[in-house]
């Protein structure tokens, strides 16, 4: 398999992120393009999805997102309304879609990046965040299906056994 990340130099008193790899973004990027999925019309089966995040994880908030160039498109949002895109940096769910299988933060304030994260650190006051990433049949990395808890520690059907932790339970595999 590629190398899609890799670690970034380390800022004191923060663990070192990761960054894509240009030339997995690049194909990355060629990916969310021919699937022609930005920008698109609300959809019902991805409006399922994330409602069905919701209440597998038994969380207020789940979404299907594209991660394009420069922000976080929503294709779905449940119990998230009237946002549409937010910036990419520094973001969640491309921290997500650089990793094989789930990203689990039981707890946002405790985790050194996510703890400086805008959604994290404003008004929504995310406390858990759980994110698959959506994986092409050639293996890219389109977005991800997340769930997560704003202002209130998350409850005990969130833990990370119950979320998908492997590659091949990632929630959807699009051909």
């Amino acid at each position: 398999m590629t190398q899609h990340a890799a670690a970034a130099a380390p800022v004191p008193g923060r663990r070192p992120g990761l960054v894509p790899d240009p030339g997995a973004e690049a194909a990355r990027m060629a990916a969310v393009r021919r699937y022609d999925i930005l920008d698109t019309p609300p959809d019902g089966a991805f409006d399922r999805v994330a409602a069905m995040a919701a209440r597998l994880f038994d969380v207020p908030v789940a979404t299907v997102t594209i991660v394009d160039s420069d922000r976080i498109w929503f294709k779905a949002a449940h119990g998230l309304e009237g946002v549409k895109e937010i910036g990419r940096d520094p973001g969640l769910c491309g921290s997500a879609i650089l990793r094989d299988d789930a990203l689990v933060i039981p707890d946002t304030l405790r985790d050194p990046v996510a703890a400086d994260n805008p959604l994290v650190a404003g008004e929504m006051g995310v406390r858990f965040y759980a994110a698959a990433p959506i994986i092409t049949s050639d293996g890219h990395r389109l977005g991800t299906v997340n769930a997560s808890t704003p202002n209130r520690a998350p409850s005990a059907r969130t833990t990370p056994p119950l979320w998908p932790t492997s590659r091949r339970s990632c929630w959807t595999r699009w051909s």
